[in-house]
């Protein structure tokens, strides 16, 4: 997900001496004020010719900024200006990998329960709680619910299968652990997108956090439907969700 850039400049005029050359670069432009830029970076000892440094983990579809500075025994000059670039859009992260989960809407390992109302589609599971904790009823779900065992509510599409729910929670682990894992950990715009409210949102590829509660508002209007989450094609979008 990170993004590297190479910034460019030209040392025109040294007096006639060695000059020691520094770049600055960050999220905003500092002008002159070498303490307030986000990095920077000695390019040592120089004379006369075209400068460059090579910056690392940027963020993707970001304007940077950055300037050069040059020191000697006459005092210490700037770039004329700030030069500033827009960062690409970088190509998302590989998927996690989901394994038996994919087709779950709901996989829980404690009870589940309905307010009412609304249809869910897709399986759900829950396990190794008995089947008996999951209070969705049947009719409200247009998959599979896979229990544990039969004491729960019975039906056409309920099934038992343990050994199923099992290798399916062992796929949740392992995919969480991935999601969990992955780096550089997200700031910025990537932790905690709009404060946790997601409605509204298109999400560019990426590592998102959310710390706080994740809220995905209900409709405002019959005619737009359930609760979606969109974003670029193609992209993946791998969120990390505060337990609780």
């Amino acid at each position: 997900m990170s993004v590297t850039a190479v910034l460019n400049g030209t040392l025109t005029s040294t007096g006639g001496v060695p000059s020691q050359v520094m770049v600055y670069w960050g999220a905003s432009d500092a002008g002159i004020e070498a303490v307030e830029w986000d990095y920077s970076a000695d390019l040592g000892t120089n004379t006369i010719g075209l400068l460059s440094h090579l910056v690392t983990d940027l963020w993707p579809d970001r304007t940077y900024y950055y300037r050069f500075s040059a020191t000697n025994q006459d005092g210490l000059a700037w770039a004329d200006a700030t030069t500033n670039f827009l960062t690409l859009l970088a190509a998302g992260p590989e998927p996690v990998n989901l394994g038996s989960t994919r087709n779950f809407t709901i996989l829980a390992g404690a009870a589940v329960t309905t307010t009412g109302g609304g249809m869910i589609h897709g399986d759900v599971g829950a396990y190794p709680i008995a089947g008996s904790a999951i209070g969705i009823p049947p009719v409200q779900v247009d998959g599979t619910i896979y229990a544990r065992d039969a004491t729960g509510t019975q039906a056409p599409n309920v099934v038992i299968d343990p050994d199923l729910l099992l290798a399916a929670k062992g796929d949740l682990t392992i995919a969480y652990n991935d999601a969990v894992g992955r780096t550089p950990v997200p700031t910025g715009d990537y932790l905690n997108p709009q404060g946790g409210n997601l409605g509204g949102l298109t999400l560019r590829a990426g590592l998102y956090k959310i710390t706080t509660t994740a809220t995905l508002p209900a409709p405002t209007s019959p005619w737009q439907g359930g609760r979606t989450m969109s974003g670029y094609s193609s992209a993946a979008r791998i969120s990390r969700w505060a337990a609780g």
